[in-house]
């Protein structure tokens, strides 16, 4: 005689609750071979475990119960194959989108360990610190504006990398750029700039090369001539030349102070 198994049966060889199956019957998924019309016990068969093993498996990977009823009910082993492939691209996206947050979390837990250590004793005093090659994506702002318009620039070029799909926690802040053919002005242009973690085409970006960089903590606004100053005298007292832009990096913003003379940020300008 065949042997029967009841609903607790199955769910417990399954690791499922009893209510998951009585859904699935009730959905026409999965429905028991037996139902006793005296007492309602539904009751399996060994040959239909495989069938639920599947289901299990399917909705384990993502499928969703229409898909998997509709993949099961067919039988057919080229649209199962086909369905597998579409989700293997899709859980392929899955994980990069998740590894990008991973680097992201690792990076925003990395940044404020470093901003909380950050204090008045750490303020204007010029350090050598050294970087690799970096690469910046930049939108510039009316220098009338100051720190309204890199504020707005800031906006802007994150617009840009959303619709991009390209966003990620990365350095900031704002960029001063000297005139080519005039070293002395160093406020040719002012702007925003995000550092990238790849390169991206299509959008406006300024090259930071790698090397020795002098650096500055300091306390103040978005666009701060004094400090950038400041800097600039120091280093040539030294005996260091400036080259390039000035990069006033963003650690502590509007998220914990209440206004720009608050707020805490990283000068650096590349040296030789």
């Amino acid at each position: 005689m065949e042997r029967l198994f009841m609903i607790t049966e199955v769910a417990q060889l399954h690791s499922i609750s009893k209510k998951t199956l009585l859904y699935y019957d009730r959905i026409g998924l999965f429905v028991p071979k037996q139902i006793d019309e005296d007492t309602g016990y539904r009751y399996y068969v060994r040959e239909q475990f495989p069938y639920l093993k599947q289901i299990i498996y399917l909705k384990d990977l993502g499928f969703t119960l229409i898909e998997i009823g509709e993949l099961l009910e067919n039988r057919n082993m080229t649209m199962l194959i086909t369905e597998l492939e579409r989700r293997l691209q899709e859980v392929t996206l899955e994980m990069e989108a998740l590894r990008r947050k991973k680097d992201d979390l690792r990076y925003l837990l990395d940044f404020y360990k470093q901003a909380d250590l950050v204090d008045e004793r750490d303020l204007y005093r010029p350090n050598i610190k050294f970087f690799k090659d970096r690469e910046f994506a930049v939108e510039y702002a009316n220098p009338e504006e100051k720190s309204l318009g890199v504020m707005l620039a800031y906006r802007r070029i994150l617009k840009t990398l959303n619709t991009l799909n390209k966003f990620s926690q990365m350095p900031y802040g704002t960029v001063s750029v000297q005139d080519d053919n005039n070293k002395s002005e160093m406020y040719a242009k002012i702007g925003a700039f995000i550092e990238l973690p790849e390169s991206i085409e299509n959008i406006d970006k300024i090259y930071a090369e790698g090397g020795k960089y002098a650096c500055m903590y300091k306390k103040g606004g978005y666009f701060d001539e004094k400090s950038v100053q400041m800097l600039s005298d120091w280093c040539l007292e030294n005996g260091y030349q400036p080259i390039g832009n000035f990069y006033d990096f963003s650690l502590i913003d509007y998220t914990f102070v209440n206004a720009d003379a608050e707020m805490i940020q990283e000068i650096q300008v590349r040296i030789v």
